[in-house]
């Protein structure tokens, strides 16, 4: 038997026909097929299919972040439409989400047909847990690196792939232990940048005190490596202990405070000795009736496209505020540095930046958004650096999904 949902509503009276997507946006489809009797309550589980389309224009100054004095603004636009399936079972949860971005500027070179693929599994029984989840981006320099890293202003295609395996075991009720791998690679079509890849393996036992508080004990290895022939290895592991509460159902918030000890080698060869550093990380997240808050920190190794990686120390945050049930607003800020264990010219010393912005929804199914972003960065061994202003305006159209109930 197939059954409708409502068509989408605007937020103050209700529209007797589903919007007409046109130019950029994409819709497949909207409505609710139930698989089953009417009346009968799916105990098995459900799929769903979620469509969604955006269009969104953007403007920005220098959207490589280049610190040449000759740059030109980049004005475009950028076409996503969006599919994502979900298989929820009582003892399994299956995700594929395929988001496709087709953007035109008004400079050619930036021109580009984006597909970012997520993939996720995840089962369980009594005592134990399993899941694996797969990241696919096949885009741009200009989306998947934060700076040029001040080589020649271009944009060249990327590939990135990752995979992260984990599984845990459960034995009591407050008792678990935990490991967790990932494997990782951004590969580029042009010798400008460098093709990487990394690899990390963690082990973790947490245990639950009561149902507000947790604690965490973990130890992490990661090993980073360059694709030409390894010329550059950094190989990192350490200990972490943590905690985690939950204040109120609308507050929670973590820590962890840990020591990492890295050597990196250029040729197989070891240009410094074990070098022993701290690391951390925390957060802090409020979900209120009008305000979301999120706040977080970390200091960890993190890989660059050119062929370096840091230890970078990174702050965010974040909030929104909804002045009713049609108009939000919201804004950010964050910062960044890194830390290299040898002397390169041109890698990412830090950055900072800022945005704003407000949306608005006009029905349950189509939002209008605007954005304004600001970022300055500044690269090692020089005291050239770059800045750049970004603003956006986009349109999101999201009919209602399709959910087949077994």
């Amino acid at each position: 038997m197939l059954l409708r949902q409502p068509p989408c509503l605007p937020t103050r009276r209700r529209l007797s026909v589903y919007s007409v997507v046109a130019g950029g946006l994409l819709a497949l489809f909207s409505g609710q097929a139930i698989a089953q009797q009417a009346g009968v309550q799916a105990t098995t589980g459900s799929m769903t299919l979620q469509a969604i389309g955006t269009e969104t224009g953007t403007w920005s100054s220098n959207p490589l972040m280049t610190v040449s004095s000759d740059v030109k603004p980049l004005m475009g636009s950028t076409t996503s439409p969006e599919l994502i399936f979900k298989n929820t079972t009582p003892l399994s949860q299956m995700l594929l989400d395929t988001k496709i971005d087709k953007s035109v500027f008004n400079q050619q070179s930036f021109n580009s047909t984006d597909m970012h693929v997520t993939a996720g599994f995840s089962t369980q029984n009594a005592h134990w847990v399993a899941s694996m989840q797969e990241r696919t981006d096949y885009d741009t320099t200009r989306t998947s690196e934060v700076t040029n890293y001040g080589l020649r202003p271009v944009v060249l295609r990327h590939l990135g792939l990752s995979l992260t395996p984990q599984v845990t075991f459960n034995p009591t009720a407050v008792d678990s232990f935990a490991l967790t791998g990932s494997a990782a690679t951004s590969q580029y079509e042009s010798a400008v940048f460098t093709n990487y890849k990394t690899f990390s393996a963690t082990t973790s036992y947490t245990r639950r005190f009561d149902p507000r508080n947790a604690g965490i004990i973990s130890l992490q290895a990661q090993r980073y490596q360059t694709g030409r022939t390894n010329a550059v290895e950094i190989n990192s592991m350490g200990p972490n202990i943590g905690w985690q509460t939950t204040f109120s159902p609308r507050l929670t918030a973590n820590a962890s405070v840990g020591a990492q000890t890295s050597r990196q080698y250029d040729f197989g060869n070891p240009t410094s000795p074990w070098t022993w550093q701290y690391v951390f990380a925390g957060g802090f997240s409020f979900k209120g009736v009008q305000d979301t808050i999120d706040l977080k920190t970390e200091r960890a190794q993190f890989a660059y496209g050119n062929g370096t990686e840091a230890l970078q120390t990174s702050f965010s945050f974040a909030e929104s505020h909804a002045l009713n049930s049609s108009i939000s607003l919201n804004g950010g800020a964050n910062y960044l540095s890194s830390v290299y264990q040898a002397t390169t010219r041109g890698a990412l010393k830090n950055m900072i930046g800022g945005n704003a912005g407000a949306s608005y929804h006009a029905t349950e199914c189509l939002d209008f958004t605007t954005s304004y972003r600001y970022r300055h960065e500044a690269l090692t061994n020089t005291t050239k650096t770059a800045q750049d202003h970004a603003v956006t305006v986009g349109l999101a159209y999201r009919p209602n999904m399709w959910t087949l109930l077994q």
